[in-house]
Formats: C-alpha cells, sequence, structure tokens
C-alpha cells in the first residue's frame, strides 16, 4: 500500500513539473506536451481507479482514513493536471490562430460564411488546418450567397489549407492556380475557369481531376499516380503525357489540338473521348476500354482486335478511315459508322 502511494506521489510530481516550461516551446512541443500529458493523465486516472477498488475492499474490513485521506488528495492532483490541460489547450490554439491574408473579397466572403470553424470573425491558420472540402463554384455561391453571380479571381491563401480533400471552384475567372501545397487533395474541378496554368505536380493523392473549358496549353501530370478519372477537354493541349497515371479508367481531352496520345500505360482505360482533335493514330491494344470517342480527327487506320469489350465506338468524320479490325467476339452498333468496313 504504501509503495503504491509512493508511485502516485511521484508520477504527480513529474506532471507539474512538466507544466514548468509550457511558454518557451513551440507549437509543435506544445501538441507533444499535450499528448503526453493526456498519456500521463490516463495513467493517473487508471491508478486512482485502483486505489478507489483499494478503498471499498478496506472499508469492508476496517476503517482506512488514510487511503481515504490519500484518494482524496490525488483526485485533487487529477482535477488539477485536466485544467491545466485545458489551458495548455487553449493557449496551443491561440497560437495557431494566425490570421490569412485572402485578397479576393469574393472568395473571403465565401470563407467567413462557410470556412470560419471557430466563428471568430476572421480567417486563420486554425480554420485552413480544419477545412477538408471547398467549393466556391458560381453555381455554389449563387445558392448559397448573394453574391453569387461575382467570379473569383485570385484563391490566393489556399495554399494554407493543407488537408483539403477537395476543391470546387468552377465557373470563376482564376487564370493561375497552384495547389502544390495541398497535398492531400483527392478531387479537384476547375472547369471553365479562364485557367492557363495549374500546377498539380505535388498531388500525388490526386483521383479525379476536371479542368474542361479553360486555355490550358500544357498540364503535367507526371506526380499524380492514383488519377482515375480526368478531364481536359475544351482547352488548348498539343500533347499530353498519361505515362504515370496506370489506374486512369475515364479520359476525355475533346476538342484539343492533340496530335498523338499514348496510352500504353494505361491498362485499366475503359472510357476515352479523343474527338474533334488532330490524331492519326490511336493504339488502344493495352488497354480494357469499352467506350470509344474518336470522330472527327484524321485517323486512317483503327485496330481494336485486343480491344473485346467495347460496346460503343464513334469513329465518323475521319476522312480517310475506310477500315476498321475489330474483335469477332465484339459486337458494336454499326449505323453511326455506316460508311467504315468493319474486318475481324
Amino acid at each position: 500500500m504504501k509503495t503504491n502511494k509512493i508511485i502516485l506521489a511521484t508520477v504527480c510530481g513529474l506532471l507539474l513539473l512538466s507544466l514548468l516550461p509550457l511558454q518557451a516551446q513551440t507549437n509543435d512541443e506544445l501538441r507533444l506536451t499535450i499528448d503526453q500529458l493526456r498519456a500521463k493523465n490516463k495513467s493517473l486516472e487508471e491508478k486512482n481507479k485502483k486505489l478507489e477498488t483499494q478503498l471499498r475492499q478496506c472499508r469492508k474490513k476496517s476503517n482506512c482514513s488514510e487511503l481515504q485521506t490519500e484518494n482524496e488528495r490525488l483526485k485533487d492532483e487529477v482535477d488539477s493536471l485536466k485544467a491545466n490541460l485545458t489551458a495548455l489547450y487553449s493557449i496551443t490554439i491561440a497560437e495557431n490562430k494566425t490570421a490569412l491574408d485572402i485578397k479576393d473579397p469574393v472568395f473571403k466572403a465565401y470563407l467567413l460564411r462557410y470556412c470560419d470553424m471557430d466563428n471568430d470573425g476572421e480567417i486563420t491558420t486554425w480554420d485552413a488546418e480544419h477545412t477538408y472540402v471547398i467549393d466556391c463554384s458560381i453555381e455554389n455561391k449563387r445558392a448559397l450567397l448573394k453574391s453569387g453571380s461575382q467570379p473569383i479571381y485570385s484563391l490566393d491563401g489556399i495554399e494554407a489549407y493543407k488537408n483539403l480533400k477537395k476543391l470546387v471552384c468552377s465557373g470563376n475567372e482564376i487564370r493561375l492556380l497552384d495547389l502544390s501545397q495541398n497535398t492531400l487533395l483527392e478531387t479537384l474541378e476547375a472547369d471553365e475557369c479562364s485557367l492557363k496554368v495549374l500546377t498539380i505536380n505535388e498531388n500525388t493523392e490526386l483521383k479525379r481531376l476536371s479542368c474542361k473549358n479553360n486555355a490550358l496549353r500544357e498540364l503535367d501530370l507526371s506526380n499524380n499516380p492514383n488519377l482515375a478519372f480526368l478531364n481536359v477537354s475544351n482547352n488548348e493541349l498539343n500533347i499530353i503525357s498519361l505515362i504515370n497515371n496506370p489506374i486512369l479508367t475515364k479520359f476525355y481531352c475533346a476538342n484539343n489540338g492533340l496530335v498523338s496520345i499514348m496510352v500504353s500505360s494505361n491498362a485499366k482505360l475503359k472510357v476515352i473521348d479523343c474527338s474533334n482533335n488532330d490524331l492519326n493514330s490511336l493504339d488502344l491494344s493495352n488497354t480494357v476500354v469499352d467506350s470509344i470517342m474518336c470522330q472527327n480527327n484524321s485517323l486512317t487506320f483503327l485496330d481494336l482486335r485486343n480491344n473485346r469489350t467495347i460496346s460503343y465506338l464513334d469513329c465518323t468524320k475521319n476522312k480517310n478511315l475506310e477500315e476498321v479490325l475489330i474483335s469477332p467476339n465484339c459486337y458494336i452498333e454499326t449505323n453511326k459508322n455506316k460508311k467504315i468496313r468493319y474486318k475481324n
């Protein structure tokens, strides 16, 4: 019994000593201290429970006033520790509440309305840390804000949203968008934004990207290995590399200036729409594609014998394409392409 009391007294002393140098600690150290104190608090509460159990057993046998006094003292220590933890947590939050410089007034109005997590009337680093979805598209703003018809011209400040998973900003006037600091981003919808530059080369978690109806002339997808859905239709792309996107399943790139598409590394590709480009060849032999839209190109030959699951094909308006090779087990609706001969 005396040994237990000595251990408990030692633990309490260590806990109190650990609180002394907090003011000199950094935010990271404060967080670590909080975690350590919580662990110690849990251990202390467990010891307190054991002591209460011993006290109840002792009461049945004899008068245990000394043990009861020790138990009450220990409860006071636990209450004091919880109070210190609460104060320390408040200090940590305050240290993290640095106001963000959001230059665009429409973007700031949206953030204040829907991403001010602590309702203090400011957009701070703490708010950014606890925001996971931002939908500031024109359609969403029109439904949510009176200023919905006003476009956003800049997303400066978005780099502070380190934990952002989804960003929807379609319909605005954002010509430059750098998301290299948003490394946890999984979904990006930036359609019809007048985009000329999109930087996503650090977004390794990105799974879905739609940036159609913009003015992009190049797009680096070399560091997006988890990309499964891609829509870059209606841009100004001449070339696009998909070599580092092995799990891509749906690819839409219609209405660009593409002269070639390499999908030999995209074995899981099921849907492709590359219509209205300037392609003179299309090799889909290493894919499991079942829907192909390649009309209005410059194709002269199309071999689809390895693609046995095709259910839809539109290869019209390829002036020099007269023959398509298909698998004998493949059924394709040919009415759309009735001027083209099909051979097994």
